[in-house]
């Protein structure tokens, strides 16, 4: 037989996007989408069989507001204050011994230079690991060692700048 482009047969193969009758009405198996867990959640028993252990546990709502508010007038305590040392000293801390620090956890939110020095360093170790993915001279294994060694040399500077702050502490007390 040959190629008619006028005959009925041989017309359909030539025009783009044609489908035969029989094959435009079979429908394509429809793709199957499956949701696979990566993490296995084992239950446990209850923690809290009776409402004294559900008190100890968690905290109410009022509860959580009381304890913002509590931090809250202690930000603001410390930010009307002109130096931290001046409002906290730590020599008071120093004698005592046996009391515990009443702001302990709220360093960062109280303390300005430790929230600036927690943020050099940060920056500091982002735009190097920056430097190093930019380089391709360099094997995986040199930038990793490269990015510890400055990480190792912060940590020794964030020691230093800790040791002049309590050095500070102690003379103004």
């Amino acid at each position: 037989m040959s190629f008619d482009p006028y005959h009925a047969a041989t017309a359909r193969a030539v025009i783009p996007g044609h489908l035969p009758p029989e094959s435009s009405t079979a429908k394509e198996p429809k793709r199957k989408v499956s949701f696979r867990p990566t993490v296995t959640v084992y239950p446990i028993k209850k923690l809290a069989c009776n409402r004294e252990d559900k008190s100890r546990l968690y905290l109410s709502k009022e509860e959580m507001k009381e304890i913002t508010i509590k931090i809250r007038a202690v930000q603001s305590s410390f930010k009307e204050a002109e130096d931290y040392n001046e409002l906290y000293p730590c020599a008071e801390r120093c004698k005592s011994g046996l009391q515990a620090d009443p702001v302990r956890g709220l360093e960062l939110a109280l303390c300005s230079t430790r929230v600036r020095h927690r943020f050099i360093i940060i920056r500091t170790i982002l735009k190097y690991h920056r430097k190093l993915i930019a380089d391709p001279t360099k094997s995986d294994e040199e930038k990793l060692s490269s990015l510890a060694t400055v990480s190792s040399k912060l940590s020794q500077w964030s020691v230093l700048v800790a040791v002049e702050a309590a050095k500070n502490d102690l003379l103004q007390a």
